[in-house]
């Protein structure tokens, strides 16, 4: 999703080099879960090597003049389209929105890194990376993180989980935030940290 916000699309300087590309879109492209997509380079080489052999299967392999056989590029057959709601939802919206809404998750994860920096009891574990943004509380323990997330998501507050950063051998709990929704505010994030004091 990143590669459509222009702020950030240097860092995927050489992807053009790649014969394929795996997206992930359940993100930043709000989509389902389970949907994905390669984008292949060469599409004759993604037919050699998903195109499956069977006498049911040669009415489709015919594509003349009945077109493009989505059954010789992926190996699911008759499983359902998961790539569906992302193609119905850039047609539907176009690319713009999304990157309207991937430049302000990028905006927003900056924006909580300078919230943290000014914070007398956080402290950034490391600078915001797109959506992410990984922090201590000070003098917390394990424990303290785990209150406090059930507690936020109890009180319906925000879930904001923890997670481990890893410092040589040893593992810390921090926390993290990582933003998806562009209506997410300012104030939001403030509330949230708020809760940590």
């Amino acid at each position: 999703g990143a590669l459509a916000a222009p702020s950030v699309r240097h860092l995927f300087n050489g992807i053009e080099k790649a014969n394929s590309v795996t997206i992930d879109p359940h993100k930043w492209l709000f989509s389902p879960y389970d949907c994905g997509a390669v984008i292949y380079k060469n599409p004759e080489l993604a037919k050699e090597a998903h195109s499956q052999e069977g006498s049911y299967l040669d009415i489709f392999k015919d594509e003349g003049t009945e077109g493009f056989n989505p059954a010789d590029y992926q190996i699911q057959l008759t499983r359902r389209v998961r790539g569906l709601p992302l193609w119905f939802s850039l047609a539907l919206h176009g690319t713009e929105r999304y990157t309207q809404a991937i430049e302000r998750g990028i905006e927003l994860a900056n924006n909580a890194g300078d919230m943290i920096e000014k914070s007398p009891y956080l402290e950034l574990v490391r600078e915001p990376s797109l959506s992410c943004v990984l922090f201590r509380r000070k003098g917390w323990q394990p424990d303290d993180y785990r209150r406090w997330t059930y507690k936020n998501h109890q009180e319906g507050i925000a879930l904001v989980t923890p997670t481990k950063w890893k410092q040589g051998t040893t593992y810390e709990t921090v926390s993290r935030f990582c933003f998806i929704n562009p209506d997410t505010t300012e104030g939001d994030i403030q509330l949230i940290l708020d809760t940590m004091a």
